[in-house]
């Protein structure tokens, strides 16, 4: 659960990344097509549901599927395949290894520690009121193009970051591919609620 503040349209074919679009979710749910009259325990919060607040179930597939359905529906997007969710967590320890990124639009440079707190700093009290968020889509592709030049050995680091990040549920993902779910579910990032038996 929790608040959908920004979301990546990542493109992949024949397992390798064609696009990589990341968007403010307020700037996508100002795109919908109809208003969608929130569950009553969100009515006190917003008088429409919009993707931003799709995210409150307590099982991730759930959550998941209201995310893809209310993006191509009511926002308007291409069908997707899939949701995968990351803390900001995952980018700050991915950072830990690929060394900082430099940012001299923004006059700073971000690295492991300060990651957070500058893309809040930006996002808060930064000069660009229309498009807040402007930071992570300037921030991702020179994040990747650090992922892109690492080290064959750095890359360990990455998997084992990945692989612990999945365990402590930093990431969860939901596929429509039946195998592919069923491969999330299996690696313990399904994020799924397991019935009692």
């Amino acid at each position: 659960g929790g608040f959908i503040g920004s979301y990546a349209l990542v493109d992949f074919s024949r397992g390798f990344l064609r696009d990589l679009k990341v968007e403010d979710v307020y700037y996508t749910d100002g795109q919908a097509k109809k208003n969608i009259i929130p569950p009553k325990e969100l009515q006190h919060i917003t008088p429409n549901w919009g993707m931003r607040d799709a995210n409150w179930f307590v099982n991730f597939p759930d959550s998941a599927k209201k995310v893809m359905q209310m993006y191509t529906e009511n926002d308007g997007g291409p069908v997707v395949d899939g949701v995968i969710s990351i803390t900001p967590t995952v980018i700050s320890k991915i950072l830990a290894v690929t060394g900082p990124v430099e940012m001299p639009e923004y006059q700073t440079v971000v690295h492991s520690e300060n990651f957070l707190s500058t893309i809040q700093e930006e996002v808060e009290y930064g000069p660009n009121r229309t498009r807040p968020k402007q930071i992570l889509i300037d921030f991702s592709p020179k994040f990747l193009e650090k992922l892109g030049q690492l080290d064959k050995e750095k890359w360990a680091g990455i998997f084992k970051i990945l692989t612990e990040s999945a365990e402590q549920k930093h990431i969860l993902a939901y596929f429509k591919n039946r195998q592919m779910e069923k491969t999330a579910v299996m690696g313990g990032f399904g994020g799924e609620i397991k019935l009692a038996e």
